[in-house]
Parts: structure tokens; C-alpha cells; sequence
């Protein structure tokens, strides 16, 4: 079985992860194929590249191969998958004379199969309209009792009356996963849950953020328990914890994200998981002292070596688990970061796709000192400087909010390089 994590396509990495995605599938022939959700950002995505991801779908049904597409909470336009004209178009070669040789399978309700070794998968993608279970009540008494047990202050009744969205939809999905693993745990020798939710109450390795109900969250008593396995995306850091592996994401779509190494995974059921690396576009980060950029700064190929055997290793760490061993196939180098951006002064070129600079505080002509205007411009697409979202205007309110004293000169940075653009400092096009 392959299992890709959040693909979030764009039009900036569109191309590499198409063709990402066509390399690792010549590779591995696997006939289950799982998406774990997040095929775009909510807030802004591009319907072309939307298009060829159903392509690809298709192609690999084609193939033979047993294709799940998991909803995740990034993909829905209102009440409407995004992919719900390719569930219809799917119905209708179903109905019709199928030359498909495999499946495909847009998932926006809980479902499951059982494979040939009795191992019963179950997929509960992201949908805040959840089918509640025909057994509610019995299992809402279930829930009170692992409440109890690990000290948990909300009950599930008090999570089922309560007027939060998040806390409704974790007691919907907290059902569905106990009806499950009820009436199927003396039926089957292990159940796998695949889902795109957080668990709540719980630090995981690798991740600063706990979870809470109100997030839409799986109960933590469910990682206890032995007869089952929990598989997700939707946080972008991987990790393994008890019997739950976190995929992360397919590549680093934030800043957020730097000295992360990022996987899909190929998983033989009843043995092991491997972890095989991607390098859609590599963050390498250095702090320095502010003092630093009064000269030049020098970082080595060495220096930035050193930098990715600490992250792999923190990488490794973090995907230790008890439960089933965790494989890593490759290593990151020098050798496959295929962007360059080069530094001011006598320095070697770096090969990555982002250097990050952190200070304590923002000084403009210093960090302008540094950057190659050329460079940096050639590595920002046009499509780049626009979204369905006006993320032009959000960040003008939160540089506001966050640097009121620095925000002329901080605006007048950006346009300079064309990451905004504008009329005058408050009219934005």
C-alpha cells in the first residue's frame, strides 16, 4: 500500500509534485494506493492543477490499482467536495461499460474493506456532516467511560450539547471510531483507521501543538489500544506515537514547516513501513545574531550538511515507534537540493530552495544588504502574486497589528520586490 500525505497543489510547485507523484508510482506497483486528504488550500487553489491530480487518479485505476481520495478539511468549497464532479463522473463510468481495470473511490462519508489477510481498513475523511452512527446512545456511554478513565473533563454528553462546532463534530467522530472498533474487534485480528482529524489532549514528538476537542479531535484513550492502528496527514510534521503514524505533508508549504524532512510512506500491512523522502522544495534554516549582518555572513556547504543530518536525525527520532518498525529509504543532501540562491559576499552558493534569517528584531536596509534582487525575482512565479483569497490585504492588517511602528518601510519592502504591488501605500490592486 502507498500512502500520500496533504498534497496541497498549487500553481508554484504544481509541475514538481505532478511529477513527483508519476515518479514514486512508476516505482512502486502497488495495487492500494490511499490519499490521506488536503488536496488544495481552501483559501486559494487553482482548478487546473486540480484537474490533472484527477488525471492522475484516473490514470492509475487505469493501472489496476485500488485508488481511495480521503476528503480532507481543506477540501471542501461550502458543502461541496472538490472533487464532487469527479464522484459524478466516476458514477456515471460505473453505470456505463467500465474499462477501468481497478477502483476509484471519492470518500466523503466513513467507509471500509477488509483486505486478504482479514486486516479491516476504515477511511473517516473530513466532513463536519458526519452520518452519526444508528447506536448512538450506547456508545456515548462507551465515550463517558474512557473519560473517565484518563481524567478527561469532557464527557461525550458535554460534548454533543456543546455550542462549538469543533467539540459536536469530535463527539460525531469519536462515535463513529468506537461503533467501529466495537462491533468489529472480536471480527477482525486488527483494524486500521485512516483520517484526516487531530487527537486531542496529546503532545506528539516533533509537534509544539496540543489538540483539543474543539479542533475536531479523536479521543486519546484510542491510542491505547492495542487491536487497532491509527493513520493520518493533516499535521504537516511526521511522526509516530503508540499506534498512530502522522504522514505529515508532501512538501513544506509554509515557513512554518523549515528543517522538516517530509515522506510518503509504502507500507506492507503485516510487516513494516517505509519512509521515502521527498524534495519537492527543501527549507534549510540558520539563526543568527542581528549583529552578524553589520558584515558579511559566510555559510559552507558544510555548515548547511551539518544543518540536514541534525534535522534527519531529528527527522528519525520522531518516527520511533513501538508498534511497527519505520524504514527511511533515503537521505537528504546537498546533492538533491536543486535550487540555488546565493548570499551576499564571498560565499559558497547554497543549494536550497529557502534560507531563512531569524532575528529578534527587523531591521530592512540590513536584510536588504543580503538578498540578490535578480535571484530572488526569478524564483517568484506570477502566479504567486495572485489568489482567490485577498491575501494582499490580510497581510497589510497583520503587519499592522504585529510591526505598527515598522510598517511603511516594511511594505515598502515588499513591493520593491514584488511580493505586493500598489498604487499608493493603501491601495492595493
Amino acid at each position: 500500500m502507498i500512502l500520500i500525505p496533504d498534497i496541497h497543489i498549487n500553481a508554484k510547485y504544481g509541475n514538481k509534485i505532478l511529477a513527483k507523484l508519476e515518479e514514486l508510482f512508476a516505482k512502486h506497483k502497488d495495487d492500494e494506493v490511499v490519499f490521506l486528504g488536503d488536496y488544495v488550500y481552501m483559501f486559494s487553489y487553482d482548478r487546473s492543477y486540480l484537474l490533472k491530480l484527477f488525471k492522475l487518479f484516473i490514470s492509475l485505476c487505469k493501472e489496476g490499482r485500488k485508488v481511495k481520495i480521503m476528503a480532507g478539511n481543506h477540501d471542501w468549497i461550502q458543502d461541496q467536495f472538490v472533487f464532487e464532479e469527479g464522484k459524478h463522473l466516476r458514477e456515471m463510468f460505473e453505470a456505463g461499460e467500465n474499462t477501468m481495470k481497478g477502483s476509484l473511490q471519492f470518500i466523503t462519508q466513513p467507509t471500509q474493506w477488509v483486505d486478504e489477510m482479514q486486516t479491516l481498513h476504515v477511511v473517516i475523511p473530513y466532513n463536519d456532516r458526519l452520518e452519526e452512527p444508528a447506536e448512538s446512545e450506547f456508545y456515548d456511554t462507551k465515550l463517558l467511560t474512557f473519560s473517565e478513565q484518563t481524567e478527561v473533563l469532557e464527557s461525550s454528553r458535554g460534548l454533543l450539547e456543546s455550542p462549538k462546532k469543533g467539540e459536536k463534530l469530535s463527539w460525531l467522530l469519536n462515535s463513529i471510531v468506537l461503533t467501529y472498533y466495537e462491533t468489529n474487534k472480536n471480527k477482525y485480528p486488527k483494524i486500521v483507521f485512516y483520517h484526516h482529524y487531530y487527537t486531542a489532549k496529546t503532545f506528539f514528538p516533533g509537534v509544539n501543538t496540543q489538540f483539543q476537542f474543539r479542533d475536531g479531535a479523536i479521543h486519546p484513550k484510542f491510542l491505547d489500544i492495542n487491536g487497532i492502528m491509527l493513520i493520518s496527514g493533516h499535521i504537516h510534521e511526521p511522526f509516530s506515537f503508540q499506534n498512530y503514524l502522522c504522514c505529515g505533508s508532501f512538501w513544506h508549504t509554509s515557513s512554518l514547516e523549515k528543517n522538516e524532512a517530509k515522506y510518503y510512506f509504502v507500507w506492507d500491512v503485516n510487516k513494516w513501513f517505509e519512509a521515502q523522502m521527498l524534495h519537492i522544495n527543501p527549507k534549510i534554516s540558520f539563526e543568527v545574531s542581528s549583529k552578524d549582518l553589520d558584515g558579511e555572513i559566510e555559510i559552507t556547504d558544510l555548515e548547511v550538511q551539518e544543518q540536514i543530518d541534525k534535522m534527519l536525525a531529528e527527522s528519525q527520532n520522531n518516527l520511533k515507534s513501538s508498534f511497527v518498525p519505520i524504514i527511511i529509504e533515503e537521505i537528504i543532501s546537498l546533492a538533491n537540493l536543486d535550487v540555488t540562491l546565493q548570499t551576499a559576499g564571498p560565499t559558497s552558493q547554497i543549494k536550497a530552495e529557502s534560507l531563512a534569517i531569524k532575528l529578534n528584531h527587523i531591521e530592512i536596509k540590513k536584510i536588504d544588504n543580503l538578498v540578490n534582487k535578480d535571484q530572488f525575482n526569478s524564483i517568484i512565479e506570477s502566479d504567486f502574486r495572485s489568489s482567490f483569497s485577498d491575501w494582499k490585504q490580510l497581510l497589510s492588517e497583520y503587519l499592522h497589528h504585529k510591526y505598527d511602528a515598522d510598517h511603511d518601510s516594511l511594505i515598502d519592502f515588499l513591493h520593491n520586490y514584488n511580493i505586493i504591488w500598489k498604487n499608493t501605500l493603501d491601495t492595493w490592486q
